[in-house]
């Protein structure tokens, strides 16, 4: 092709130069004979020849750059090409397994043709998941799982049953792309113990306990304002009745024995003391007065307060009661009680009204000396707010005008002389013991 350029090239040189020669003789003057022989002879040696006596210029050949690059942009070849020249790719580029993908050099980016213009190709890969295995352990059972880093979610082995323990696989990660093992695991499950009042409201935290810690379990006393008064307070169950599983303590209430003590004070009862249980009833006993002129009347306790014979018992704590008597003697509005015995020497009691005085008057119509009667019997009347003083009416004896002491008497009899003075032996007064 080059070489039938070129020819083409000399002939146009040539027939354009013998052209221009023609022109030229046109304009000149006539030569010389000598002078028309030489540019002939050079005219016709130079159309003999059939040779351009021009110079010849090479033609430019364009060229292009080619490049080959890997998917990150790594050159990975660049070469010059002649335009139209065909273009040869490099060896296949490998790409490393990354994140969890494997890569396969998939081709470049474009179709190779051949060389027009400067053009990079670019390698592209197509990824694939890579499979990894978990392996769970459960002593020397094994199953695998395989997962990929595209795995939502893995369907475990099945747990086996331990009573009171719950079991657990280790842990594993789905986004982790590695072979992975894990073991199972068993915890002592836990259980709680709620503690509440009779409405079933929680009074205090839960106690948790497990199988492991059963027998170590201690339950809380139960609130102090939680306790109902007069009674005690405990729990449903105990450590000792505890079942393994959530269960309640509730507050059961019992109500308290208490002792009652019982003072005579001076007389007798037939039980020192009696036990009684709160808001039950109960019947205090009657004590035995130390003497004949006194009555029972009640039980008071150390405040004075009376407590009936019977009732329910409302009190929280112990209690000491102590009888109360009345003179069992009493000669209101003028009547002698009929409690009243004097000896057979005694023929008539009244009260009498003397000197404005309210007088006890013990009547003697036997001609017997003396009243026989004990100082105890006697002083029951200095207790009765309705007498003032005693005198005894000796008509027998009245020329004496006294009373006698009797002596060897087995009642211990005493007579008051006239005129003497009486020494009361309870509250010490001194009374007289003049007579009507």
């Amino acid at each position: 092709m080059k070489k039938k350029l070129l020819v083409l090239l000399s002939l146009l040189s040539a027939v354009t130069m013998t052209a221009f020669g023609a022109i030229a003789c046109d304009k000149t003057d006539a030569p010389t004979s000598s002078d028309t022989g030489s540019v002939s002879t050079d005219t016709g040696s130079d159309t003999g020849s059939g040779e351009s006596s021009g110079t010849e210029d090479t033609p430019v050949v364009k060229t292009y750059t080619i490049k080959f690059v890997d998917e990150d942009g790594t050159e990975l070849s660049s070469a010059e090409y002649e335009e139209g020249a065909e273009v040869e790719a490099p060896a296949a580029p490998t790409k490393a397994d990354a994140d969890g993908y494997s890569y396969t050099f998939a081709g470049w980016n474009a179709e190779i043709t051949a060389a027009t213009a400067d053009a990079t190709y670019k390698a592209t890969y197509t990824k694939t998941a890579i499979e990894y295995t978990i392996t769970f352990v459960n002593g020397d059972e094994v199953v695998e799982k395989t997962f990929t880093v595209e795995t939502l979610e893995i369907e475990e082995p099945e747990i086996p049953v331990v009573e009171h323990y719950t079991g657990a696989w280790g842990e594993y990660d789905l986004s982790n792309p590695s072979d992975q093992t894990v073991e199972l695991t068993y915890t002592a499950t836990e259980y709680k113990i709620n503690f509440v009042n009779e409405e079933g409201m929680a009074i205090l935290p839960p106690v948790k306990f497990t199988i492991e810690n059963i027998a170590d379990v201690v339950f809380p006393d139960v609130p102090a304002d939680a306790v109902k008064f007069g009674h005690s307070a405990t729990w449903s169950i105990t450590p000792e009745t505890l079942e393994l599983a959530d269960c309640t303590a509730s507050v059961v209430f019992a109500p308290n024995t208490y002792t009652i003590t019982l003072n005579a004070n001076g007389g007798s009862c037939d039980v020192p003391s009696i036990d009684v249980v709160f808001d039950a009833d109960y019947e205090l006993p009657v004590p035995t007065a130390a003497t004949s002129t006194q009555e029972f009347m009640h039980w008071v306790d150390a405040e004075g307060k009376v407590f009936a014979a019977a009732g329910k018992y409302a009190l929280d704590t112990d209690v000491t009661l102590t009888a109360v008597y009345a003179n069992g003697l009493t000669f209101a509005s003028g009547v002698v009680p009929a409690a009243f015995k004097a000896a057979d020497t005694a023929d008539s009691l009244s009260v009498v009204q003397m000197n404005g005085n309210s007088v006890l008057k013990i009547n003697n119509t036997h001609n017997a000396p003396a009243m026989k009667v004990t100082v105890e019997f006697l002083k029951g009347f200095f207790d009765d707010e309705n007498v003032d003083y005693i005198a005894f009416d000796a008509i027998a004896d009245i020329t004496n005008n006294n009373f006698r002491r009797e002596t060897g008497d087995n009642l211990g009899a005493v007579t008051y002389e006239r005129d003497m003075t009486f020494t009361h032996p309870v509250d010490n007064n001194v009374y007289p013991t003049t007579g009507i």
